[in-house]
């Protein structure tokens, strides 16, 4: 038994260190502007079952059921999307959740239809997050304390790569008030083909820069003004 205890351990351990090395790497090349993204057009609904499976074992031993709201008018709708990163997006939020959940709860899935976009949805029915903490859990490095079970067996790199993941597809990824107890993480995409809503007689100006907080500060100083598009890099914006 004390064999098999050390094994598991070691196998843990081995896990850890090489989500590390590869959380480490994609930071690298994100920083550096050097991932590719293969954008193509995928249904929302199949890369949400995908990611729904393969992440069921870890809900299974913790425990948690996943549940997916299959809307049709959602699930049929195409994004624009690199779906091996998508799929790496989802594999950060649905463990988040699955982790934060207690024993017998339930973490839920959806998707819904915007205008231009479509809205994914990852609920679970934990103590929440502090308030305190929300400014700042998708910068680097950021945890919760250790009271937090988020912070347990992280390394805090996974949201901030989650964020600029999904930014260099086009979209953006925040939270959503949950009424009661939970949390609602989204992440919002344009559909395949869409093109962004103008106002006529207003400018549009593009803002390109790599910090989530420089561009939502230099939108919101012009964003009466003109009509702004922000993104992380020029790629994101061909």
């Amino acid at each position: 038994a004390a064999k098999y205890c050390l094994l598991s351990s070691a196998k843990r351990n081995g896990q850890r260190l090489s989500r590390l090395i590869d959380d480490i790497l994609d930071l690298t090349k994100l920083e550096g502007d050097r991932l590719p993204m293969n954008l193509a057009p995928k249904a929302v609904g199949a890369l949400l079952r995908e990611a729904l499976e393969a992440n069921l074992g870890y809900a299974q031993r913790a425990g948690v059921s996943l549940a997916f709201a299959d809307d049709a008018a959602a699930a049929n709708v195409a994004v624009r999307v690199d779906p091996h990163r998508f799929l790496q997006v989802m594999a950060n939020l649905l463990s988040n959740a699955i982790k934060h959940s207690p024993a017998g709860g339930a973490v839920e899935v959806s998707a819904v239809p915007g205008e231009g976009s479509v809205r994914v949805r990852v609920r679970d029915h934990g103590p929440g997050i502090d308030p305190a903490f929300r400014s700042r859990m998708f910068a680097k490095f950021s945890q919760a304390d250790g009271s937090d079970r988020r912070a347990q067996g992280g390394t805090g790199l996974g949201l901030y790569l989650s964020r600029m993941m999904v930014e260099r597809m086009g979209g953006r990824i925040g939270l959503e008030p949950a009424p009661g107890e939970g949390t609602v993480f989204f992440v919002e995409l344009p559909v395949a083909g869409a093109e962004p809503a103008s106002t006529p007689g207003r400018p549009a100006v593009l803002i390109v820069d790599s910090d989530l907080d420089a561009r939502n500060r230099v939108a919101a100083w012009i964003g009466a003004q003109c009509e702004v598009e922000a993104v992380a890099s020029l790629a994101q914006a061909q």
